[in-house]
């Protein structure tokens, strides 16, 4: 059963570091390479991403053939913070060892041959400050072009990173038009917010991802957590007067049983220590 309880810190999260994470074989799966990490003696992954994010009021698409939600109209308008859900959508900057869509590339055929990019959503936020995240969903889609940018010279990267502008959030079409390359729900989804009397303006995010669907060798290939979630992400973000964050960057960590044993040791100790703090 993939489920821990709710006890993973930020501090704990942030001192993934601390792991033995050397870099192993590669693997090659639904378009896309990487070089596995050992941790503590489990092959895993890790990754780097860059995206935007806003509250929405918006009803979501469906995508029956895959059966999962999809961002459309209705769905990209932002509104206040902490009113509807939490929904966003980003590209994959770089695997573990370096890679990106150049060079070395993450992608199977090489330089500038595909892009990874990614939505989520249903994540409801709550009077305390917290997130339902009973509905959320994460999807994960491979495209063998550059549609983001339709220019094989700019980065799609830049979409969502440094370069990115208040209107990313309006390539959601480009962002789901390819494969889906793995689907996600959340095992948990903690939120720490820069200012409690603003709660969902800015913060630090930790989530744990399962894999549900997508491409079998891919869902083969990272279903990392037999007795636990498979992939842990944190976030930092922030969003800006016009209801939609500029960028925001995360990092995914897969999970293996050692390493996640060691980890709740860890959070544990943090969260005692945040206690003391606050008393």
């Amino acid at each position: 059963m993939k489920n821990v309880k709710n006890t993973l810190s930020a501090l704990a999260l942030m001192s993934m570091g601390a792991l033995n994470t050397v870099s192993a074989d590669t693997v090659s799966a639904g378009g896309i390479e990487w070089d596995t990490t050992d941790n503590n003696g489990n092959a895993g992954m890790s990754a780097q991403v860059s995206y935007q994010q806003w509250f929405t009021t918006g009803a979501y698409g469906y995508d029956a053939l895959n059966d999962v939600f999809v961002i459309n109209e209705d769905s990209n308008n932002g509104v206040t913070p902490g009113q509807g859900v939490l929904t966003g959508l980003g590209v994959f900057t770089v695997f573990s060892n370096g890679r990106s869509n150049t060079i070395p590339s993450f992608c199977a055929d090489g330089f500038f041959s595909c892009e990874l990019t990614f939505e989520f959503g249903g994540l409801v936020p709550q009077p305390n400050g917290t997130f339902d995240f009973s509905s959320g969903w994460l999807n994960v889609y491979f495209d063998n072009t550059v549609s983001l940018t339709n220019n094989v010279v700019t980065n799609p990267t830049d979409i969502f990173g440094a370069g990115a502008d208040e209107d990313s959030y309006e390539r959601f079409s480009s962002t789901q038009n390819g494969d889906l390359w793995a689907s996600f729900d959340f095992d948990f989804f903690d939120f720490i917010p820069d200012d409690p009397a603003d709660p969902f303006r800015a913060g630090f995010a930790s989530a744990g991802l399962n894999v549900v669907g997508g491409i079998p060798e891919v869902v083969e290939a990272i279903n990392f957590g037999d007795d636990l979630f498979d992939f842990f992400f944190t976030s930092e973000t922030q969003i800006n007067n016009q209801n939609y964050s500029q960028t925001a960057t995360a990092s995914i960590t897969s999970v293996s049983s050692p390493a996640t044993i060691g980890l709740m040791g860890l959070a544990l100790f943090a969260v005692g220590g945040l206690s003391r703090k606050r008393k």
